[in-house]
């Protein structure tokens, strides 16, 4: 995963107002090449749309070592600006999903 990449899924999110709509991430295969310099960028698009948009729960799948060495990053890249919940296994993350659109919609 490069910058451009997420540039490019963060304007296809905004072109189809789809920020507020959970999102279920399978990082268990994928790697990032993102530097520093790349996070802070990213950081400051996502801050940029959540202050026109909601965002909804984000669920990311990893394997076990890639959360204990990437925690930090991928907490960077949410940026608190909604439910965060990360995950080994697809299906409590998909659980989580499901609980976090249930409590949003009872609000």
């Amino acid at each position: 995963m490069r910058l451009s990449d997420l540039e490019a899924f963060l304007h296809a999110l905004a072109s189809e107002s789809a920020f507020a709509y959970p999102k279920l991430f399978d990082a268990q295969h994928g790697f990032t090449g993102m530097s520093e310099s790349d996070v802070s960028i990213y950081a400051g698009m996502v801050s940029g749309f959540a202050t026109l948009s909601k965002f909804g729960p984000c669920a990311v799948i990893a394997s076990k070592d890639s959360i204990a060495s990437h925690r930090p990053l991928i907490t960077q890249l949410m940026l608190g600006k909604r439910p965060l919940g990360i995950f080994s296994d697809m299906g409590d993350a998909e659980r989580w999903i499901r609980r976090a659109r249930r409590a949003k919609q009872s609000h």
